[in-house]
């Protein structure tokens, strides 16, 4: 079957890469690129002592995905953060514990 390939505007934001045959059924997947990436921590960064979200769209999205700090076991954090527009995580002691996403203070 000979396709063809089509490109549809969508915006100054996105372009969208559909393959059509000729029959005019959509026969590959759409995506979407040149889209802004964006990251937010609601804790303001790397902060194991605050449970936060990163908020993060990337590059071939429109909506944005939440990933929340969290305990692994009773004495790390799983805590996500942003550097600039990079969505990072890391692992990380917690002396005194965790509970509910965030290191416990020091008594």
């Amino acid at each position: 079957m000979v396709q063809r390939i089509v490109f549809v505007g969508l915006g100054l934001l996105a372009v969208a890469l559909l393959v059509v045959g000729l029959n005019g059924n959509i026969t590959g997947n759409a995506f979407a690129y040149n889209l802004k990436r964006s990251c937010m921590d609601s804790d303001g960064g790397k902060n194991p002592g605050v449970a936060g979200v990163a908020e993060v769209k990337s590059l071939a999205s429109v909506k944005s995905q939440g990933f929340a700090d969290t305990c692994k076991g009773q004495r790390f954090v799983l805590e996500h953060y942003c550097d600039e527009v990079k969505h990072l995580r890391e692992t990380i002691s917690c002396p005194n514990g965790c509970k509910d996403g965030a290191c416990l203070p020091s008594k």
